[in-house]
């Protein structure tokens, strides 16, 4: 498999994963610790990226 097709396929799968996240967060569901420090991670990739843009 080529780079640039894992790119794709990591890309595929993080958005599904974000939208699964938002599903959770949107019903208030309570995460388990393990699910929050991904969460968080992913919150402050979000800030890392968009700091690094403006």
């Amino acid at each position: 498999m080529s780079l640039l097709s894992k790119l794709i396929k990591y890309q595929e799968n993080l958005e599904e994963t974000i939208e699964m996240f938002q599903e959770l967060l949107d019903k208030k569901v309570s995460l388990p610790p393990r699910l929050q420090k991904i969460l968080n991670t992913f919150i402050e990739i979000g800030y890392v990226i968009d700091k690094s843009i403006k």
